[in-house]
């Protein structure tokens, strides 16, 4: 395992905050949208819980001695100790991995479902296209509660405005300032927002429920399970 130190943690909406590292030594090596894990120093847990966690990396892999994780706040002991980490604090980083990579093909349209925080493996992938100018073709269907707990919404318009190719659909499903669309996103919201909806490449990240849901969203809709890449995000 590599060891890093915190360099600053920015809240982004209500109980959702990032956290950036930098590496003491080496580099880190990985593709837009993997994962790794963080090893915290101590985590007191009455019933014995890991001090192992992993998280998708939200930086570009541009940032090899620097990266970024970002997460939302919970009850549980490795969460609350995560939170309370003083800036220069050391973990261990180790086991990157995760097949939701951004494809090197830039032809096939590509379609990122991301459900609250599960827009993490995306902003990677997204800030990769905006650095290196490709030629991805992206649909962001991204759905929350209300827009004041979408993280990186703002940072989402800007690359819309920075990027001919990308377009994001927002669903805020509980939100009764939000005068854009507010349903959960199913069969019949991918059938009437993406074109050749069946032509394209998915890559859905967000809590168990909505993951699964999804797929069986893609069977009603005949897209088959090579067009297709499920990530559950858990709570930790």
């Amino acid at each position: 395992m590599m060891k890093a130190n915190l360099l600053t943690k920015v809240k982004l909406v209500k109980d959702t905050t990032q956290f950036d590292f930098e590496l003491v030594a080496g580099e880190l090596v990985f593709l837009p949208g993997q994962f790794l894990s963080i090893k915290l120093p101590e985590v007191r847990s009455a019933d014995d819980e890991s001090n192992i966690r992993y998280f998708s990396i939200v930086s570009s892999p541009s940032q090899n001695k620097k990266f970024s994780i970002t997460t939302r706040l919970s009850t549980s002991a490795f969460k609350q100790a995560l939170f309370n980490l003083v800036l220069g604090a050391e973990v261990e980083v180790g086991a990157i991995g995760g097949v939701m990579t951004l494809p090197t093909d830039t032809a096939q349209p590509l379609v990122f479902v991301a459900g609250g925080i599960g827009i993490t493996p995306f902003m990677s992938m997204l800030t990769f296209v905006k650095e290196n100018n490709t030629e991805h073709k992206i649909t962001l269907l991204y759905s929350n509660r209300t827009r004041p707990s979408s993280a990186y919404f703002d940072e989402l318009i800007k690359l819309e405005e920075d990027l001919p190719n990308f377009k994001m659909i927002a669903t805020m499903t509980d939100d009764e300032y939000w005068t854009g669309e507010k349903r959960l996103i199913d069969h019949e919201f991918i059938k009437e927002n993406i074109t050749d909806y069946k032509e394209a490449k998915y890559f859905v990240a967000g809590p168990p429920p909505m993951v699964l849901a999804m797929a069986n969203n893609f069977d009603r809709l005949g897209i088959t399970k090579d067009h297709y890449i499920l990530e559950e995000f858990f709570g930790y």
